[in-house]
């Protein structure tokens, strides 16, 4: 009896450890675990200035089924446009004060041959409504270039 006892706190203390092992996993695995929103930082280097609050206002305009809620949707008070002014020069100065390095202008008529023919439809689409093609795994890549400066979006297709 005794030593069923010892054996049993010797599996005891096994799984305690492996408990302890998985808690740890666990911990790191929702680190690591995409956030809905984008990294902040990085609001200097990829988008345009000007856009940051038109996205503010309304991304449902821009993007509709985003995730991204419309906070100034049901604003009546007469600071609204300079509340979300406000918000986006916030966003602004406190991301990463950097610089993409300058790309050369690419053929656009080759990318688009490109972007068709490489599997990029397979998860990206491009279009709206009834002129949507593609896949709906990433980004509708549709609207782009009007909030991503364009040395960006070359770094981030070579990326």
């Amino acid at each position: 009896l005794k030593a069923h006892a010892e054996s049993l706190r010797i599996t005891n203390s096994q799984l305690a450890a492996r408990v302890d092992e998985l808690n740890l996993q666990t911990r790191y695995l929702q680190q690591d675990q995409k956030k809905v929103g984008p990294n902040l930082k990085d609001v200097r280097l990829k988008l345009r200035k000007e856009w940051v609050p038109l996205w503010l206002k309304d991304p449902q305009a821009f993007r509709p089924g985003t995730k991204m809620p419309t906070f100034w949707r049901f604003t009546v008070d007469e600071d609204g446009d300079d509340d979300l002014k406000a918000v986006a020069a916030y966003l602004w100065q406190n991301s990463f004060d950097g610089k993409v390095p300058a790309q050369a202008q690419g053929d656009k008529t080759h990318g688009k041959d490109l972007f068709e023919s490489r599997g990029c439809l397979a998860c990206h689409s491009i279009g709206e409504g009834d002129s949507k093609l593609g896949g709906t795994f990433a980004a509708n890549l549709t609207k782009v270039g009007e909030k991503d400066n364009y040395d960006y979006i070359v770094r981030w297709i070579y990326n």
